[in-house]
């Protein structure tokens, strides 16, 4: 999943059934006005956390992007690639489409099938060019289970949209351990 993370960088979050030593993000971005190149490939090891016995989180930041029209990514572990993802960026004069969620925790099947209603009406290439989740995304931020079925699932179900639009989320309640301390148990939102 790729998160905003400032106006430039992106957060890439991975996940491998087993640990991936040496595990890393690759990344390079097309149309940079002005700079000459645009095929540099950034190699960033990934940050690991072990979630549990047969879930590790790895995670790594893409970025600076300028003013690049595209950003590609692939993340290696293992001596295997994901396939290539693409982020589309628009420029000042362009309109933004950003598609805004809420309160999805509990609600997998609706919550699926409202992505799959909008990838319909706009067609399988397009996506938002960015995702404003303000909250609630999961009922139990400690539940691995609620993470993947209720957030994970239903945007890669609905459109692959995890992978190809930014998300700027904004944990709510049930997102977070208010406790904000190393070491809290929660999965994704540390």
């Amino acid at each position: 999943m790729v998160f905003e993370h400032g106006p430039e960088h992106y957060y890439v979050v991975w996940e491998t059934s087993c640990p991936a030593v040496g595990s890393s993000l690759e990344w390079w971005l097309d149309d940079v006005p002005g700079s000459g190149s645009s095929m540099l490939r950034h190699f960033v090891k990934a940050q690991y956390k072990m979630v549990d016995k047969s879930h590790h989180r790895y995670s790594a930041i893409i970025g600076p992007a300028g003013h690049a029209t595209k950003v590609h990514y692939t993340s290696n572990s293992l001596g295997k690639s994901t396939p290539l993802y693409s982020i589309a960026r628009r420029n000042e004069t362009e309109l933004t489409r950003v598609l805004v969620i809420a309160d999805n925790q509990n609600g997998p099947t609706e919550f699926r099938r409202v992505l799959t209603s909008i990838q319909s009406h706009y067609g399988s290439s397009s996506v938002p060019d960015a995702i404003l989740h303000v909250g609630d995304a999961i009922q139990d931020v400690h539940k691995l289970s609620d993470w993947q079925n209720q957030l994970f699932s239903p945007l890669e179900d609905g459109g692959g949209y995890q992978h190809r639009s930014p998300t700027v989320f904004v944990p709510g309640n049930h997102d977070h351990d208010k406790a904000r301390v190393p070491g809290n148990g929660n999965v994704y939102t540390d």
